[in-house]
């Protein structure tokens, strides 16, 4: 069978080709270049939602040929994936993708029809446990540090960047700065409001940075350097837009508030700014984690890059945040590489 990438650069294909071990590989741009290689009714099509090709689509609707859309999924790895390091889980969606609330997703299809039997809930439950024992999200290069906060009620507000696709698609006009007037419109005097920018904005590589003193007429503190988990201990709220970040602050007790549309709201768990009618489900938590995390992703060793399963993934980031935080040589070496893929990445961009 013949795998036909569009869109995506070699170096792109590079980092997620393990995860496409059988078939012919080729990148194409355009439609007449995917016709040359002979696309036909016996090929796939991958696209990242970024690049979505219309054009493409149709002729694969058209002639019954299978497109999947792909992107990271929610653990990815040690460090972010912008400085191209390589994912722990794709997802590859045959629907639309998890993000976009426009159409339905794989995910939401699951999370709208599955029946969950008590081996997956028991699975889930105990993926909960290691997440938060191990305290790792989707990203894991940050330090875990003391917060020093009042005794007022805690709002955390988490920043996006502000051309990401799923501020695009489920973002419905919010924008980081946006979420942040909100929350201090709607919140008392005794509040205390954290805000935390996106990994991504903080590195100079996706759009979405806003001078501290603007930050500050709406935020009573600003949290850089510091892992979301170490934020999630001393909240008592979390608002956003779309993040990754609401879920991971409900397996924690968290009251969570989205301003968009992420695939996680809208299922009686989180309190939502608006709604979306194809959600029809109340679900519990452990639901919502076996679907997102289980059922979802598709997983791969970061040391074999053979298939694999999320237990055996949180193990591998384990392992990696102990010798980073702790082999000095060692987080030189990728924090070195993060800053080469960052400047490269700028290159690109002017090109």
């Amino acid at each position: 069978m013949k795998q036909f990438f569009i869109g995506f650069s070699k170096w792109g294909l590079n980092l997620i080709k393990h995860f496409f071990p059988k078939g012919e590989k080729y990148i194409a741009l355009f439609l007449k270049d995917a016709l040359k290689k002979d696309l036909d009714n016996e090929s796939s099509v991958y696209m990242y939602p970024a690049k979505e090709d219309l054009v493409i689509r149709k002729y694969c609707e058209e002639n019954n040929i299978p497109v999947f859309l792909v992107e990271d999924g929610f653990i990815r790895s040690l460090t972010l994936g912008s400085s191209f390091f390589k994912p722990a889980s794709l997802v590859i969606d045959s629907r639309g993708i998890y993000f976009d609330p426009t159409r339905e997703s794989d995910l939401e299809y699951i999370l709208n029809n599955y029946i969950f039997d008590e081996a997956l809930i028991d699975r889930a439950q105990n993926l909960i446990t290691l997440l938060l024992e191990n305290k790792i999200s989707k990203y894991n290069h940050l330090a875990d540090k003391e917060i020093k906060v009042p005794n007022k009620n805690i709002k955390l507000v988490i920043g996006q960047v502000d051309d990401d696709m799923s501020i695009k698609k489920g973002g419905y006009g919010f924008n980081s700065l946006k979420l942040l007037r909100i929350v201090k419109e709607n919140s008392n005097s005794d509040d205390f409001i954290i805000y935390k920018p996106h990994p991504d904005v903080v590195a100079g590589i996706r759009k979405g940075v806003v001078e501290e003193k603007e930050l500050y007429n709406y935020c009573d503190m600003i949290v850089i350097d510091t892992s979301l988990d170490s934020c999630f201990k001393v909240a008592n709220e979390v608002h956003t837009i779309t993040s990754l970040s609401g879920l991971e602050a409900l397996m924690r007790g968290k009251k969570v508030f989205t301003y968009g549309m992420p695939f996680y709201a809208g299922w009686g768990l989180t309190n939502d700014f608006r709604k979306c009618k194809r959600r029809k489900r109340k679900l519990s938590l452990y639901e919502l984690i076996a679907a997102s995390y289980i059922l979802y992703p598709k997983y791969r060793s970061l040391n074999t890059l053979q298939e694999s399963y999320p237990e055996e993934i949180l193990k591998e980031i384990k392992e990696l945040k102990v010798k980073y935080f702790n082999d000095f040589i060692f987080r030189l070496k990728i924090n070195f590489l993060g800053k080469s893929a960052v400047t490269l990445r700028k290159i690109r961009d002017l090109l």
